[in-house]
């Protein structure tokens, strides 16, 4: 389920949970249409069929108005959207392919695009409100769920296993980073320490050879001196 889709059927779940919290009417789809030069985009729900009147008229035996009775309270509208009915002229044509339709109005021809849509049906299995036998429509795809709610379930411990995988990696990441950071520091130290033998091996040989120029240079040896010129050590040049 790409973001679009998953945006989508979070929209609708939404929806269908506050319908059933107020008993509402629920809708059977839901379009996101461009309307007229100025591609305003709104949101239109359709339902299946126009809602029953909430008041009626009582008269009397003369035709007079004696009372209005309400038929049922007065709910908040859902706050995205409008409400098309699915039979209504603009219900059938931004429930058919997506792209612009026409429209005829009293001024003239109004260019409705449809964007996406959805169709739906309700369900309030074991109290659980949720949209089955779902078809969400995009522009170049479509997707059919049996059920969105557990669609999204299934899509949330995904992105939970992804959170988790993704952490355990950068502390992974970090945790080898460390242990280079000290493996470069060991050989750095290990270098240091190598090139310092080089240096002090260099002064030793150095001054080894000055010692033996030295010998060579004297015409008269000590005893100890005599030693060291026997032992063959000057003839290594």
């Amino acid at each position: 389920m790409d973001k679009p889709t998953k945006d989508i059927a979070e929209h609708i779940i939404t929806r269908l949970q506050y319908d059933a919290h107020y008993r509402n009417q629920t809708p059977i789809g839901r379009v996101q249409v461009l309307f007229g030069t100025e591609k305003k985009e709104e949101t239109l729900w359709i339902m299946r069929k126009e809602r029953a009147p909430e008041h009626s008229v009582q008269r009397d035996i003369t035709g007079y108005v004696r009372e209005v009775v309400s038929s049922g309270s007065h709910h908040p509208a859902f706050g995205e959207g409008h409400t098309v009915f699915r039979d209504s002229p603009v219900g059938r044509i931004i429930m058919d392919v997506l792209g612009p339709h026409i429209y005829k109005v009293p001024k003239g021809n109004l260019v409705i695009e449809s964007l996406n849509k959805a169709a739906f049906s309700t369900s309030a299995a074991y109290g659980q409100i949720d949209a089955i036998n779902a078809r969400i429509e995009l522009a170049g795809s479509e997707s059919r769920f049996a059920s969105l709610v557990e669609a999204l379930k299934k899509i949330g411990r995904l992105r939970q296993k992804e959170q988790e995988l993704q952490e355990a990696l950068e502390e992974q990441q970090k945790q080898i980073e460390v242990n280079l950071d000290k493996q470069a520091e060991e050989l750095r130290n290990a270098l240091a320490a190598t090139r310092s033998q080089i240096k002090d091996e260099v002064a030793s040989l150095a001054r080894f050879r000055n010692e033996e120029i030295k010998l060579r240079d004297q015409p008269v040896l000590d005893a100890m001196q005599e030693d060291v010129k026997r032992s063959n050590l000057l003839r290594a040049g």
